[in-house]
């Protein structure tokens, strides 16, 4: 018996990497639409602002109670943080507003940049199937709104949000316990990796669920009336029955194996959250216990503990994100820098005899 060893694919790796894709867009976002990186770091800033104000509001008036705080000073320090965020989502609307119609330009310049090339590429170029699955490639990070030529700024600046966020927590946090931090770290990252591997489950199986969806699909032309006297001549009823039913078998058997991973998945969330959570809050009820730690403190920290986690989640779920629509760009940065066969501009001269300008002459030169 004569073994028949199956070559892997090799995987080919992106010609441009994340870092080359940013300062790409970055530099065509400076020529064509400089507001959008100062919009985006304004609303980064605000976000950072409006989630500490929503930290610390609670607090704050818990600790103005406990000081037995006049009324009217109280009022006002509500009123004061309510009128902040109210400016916050003020100025983040305007600036969504137009910021889609700056990163829509810059799709459309990536997009003409593409064309461009394509215009005015070498004959060669135009014939080369590399070239062609490249420019095909590049298409795709131009086509809609969520491509990665547009939707990359929303991302980009969402990565940068929840590390700014990620720090400010990690600072406010080891002023109660250190070896607190690392717990929580231990049991979030690992949640995070976990849950992203069992929820990509029926990604992973979707060749198994297309094949029992396509034969219940096959299926569907025994409803329709122009087969209907094929299928009482052939005898062909009980041949659909028997297909549907054990198609329907099947799909349903899939949904539950899918169903036992997803349960097996929020089962270990679940365990995860109750260590991140049970152990922090042991700590800083032993604090108040121990009256080392106000009321007003203790709020402040149970809250922080709480957010850290959707910081950290933010942070891994935006850089896959980007790594994602980087992918996309790296094939329009290659289309647009594909390398040119021969020279447009600042050639190399042509040699003269007698300093008599260059002739092309075509002798015997036939067509058919």
């Amino acid at each position: 018996m004569i073994a028949i060893k199956k070559k892997r694919k090799k995987v080919q790796k992106p010609k441009y990497k994340m870092p080359a894709c940013i300062v790409f867009m970055a530099k065509l976002a400076l020529k064509h639409e400089p507001m959008i990186l100062w919009g985006g770091l304004i609303m980064t800033a605000l976000a950072i602002v409006q989630n500490l104000v929503n930290l610390f509001i609670s607090p704050m008036v818990l600790r103005a109670v406990e000081q037995k705080v006049p009324v009217g000073e109280l009022i006002g320090t509500i009123g004061l943080m309510i009128g902040l965020l109210i400016v916050i989502n003020c100025v983040n609307t305007y600036i969504s507003g137009v910021d889609g119609y700056r990163k829509i330009t810059l799709r459309v310049a990536v997009g003409a940049l593409i064309n461009d090339k394509c215009a005015t590429t070498s004959y060669c170029n135009v014939e080369s199937k590399e070239f062609n699955k490249l420019k095909e490639k590049a298409g795709t990070c131009t086509s809609s709104n969520s491509s990665a030529a547009e939707s990359i700024w929303g991302t980009l600046f969402g990565l940068l949000r929840n590390i700014a966020g990620f720090i400010i927590y990690i600072l406010l946090l080891t002023n109660v316990e250190p070896i607190l931090l690392l717990i929580m770290l231990a049991t979030t990252i690992p949640g995070y990796y976990l849950n992203k591997y069992i929820g990509g489950w029926e990604y992973r199986h979707r060749e198994e669920s297309a094949d029992i969806e396509r034969a219940i699909s096959c299926t569907t032309v025994a409803g329709e009336i122009d087969a209907a006297k094929d299928i009482r001549i052939f005898g062909m009823r009980s041949w659909f029955e028997s297909i549907f039913t054990s198609s329907m078998r099947l799909l349903h058997a899939f949904h539950m194996r899918a169903a036992r991973v997803y349960i097996w998945s929020n089962i270990v969330d679940i365990v995860l959250t109750f260590l991140r959570n049970g152990i922090a809050y042991f700590y800083l009820i032993n604090m108040v216990i121990d009256g080392g730690m106000a009321a007003s403190e203790f709020l402040l920290y149970f809250s922080a503990v709480g957010g850290f986690t959707s910081w950290v989640w933010g942070i891994l779920s935006d850089f896959a994100n980007l790594h994602n629509k980087c992918l996309d760009l790296s094939n329009a940065i290659e289309c647009i820098r594909y390398p040119e066969p021969y020279k447009f501009e600042d050639g190399d001269p042509v040699p003269c005899e007698n300093n008599r300008p260059a002739e092309i002459q075509l002798e015997n030169v036939s067509f058919r």
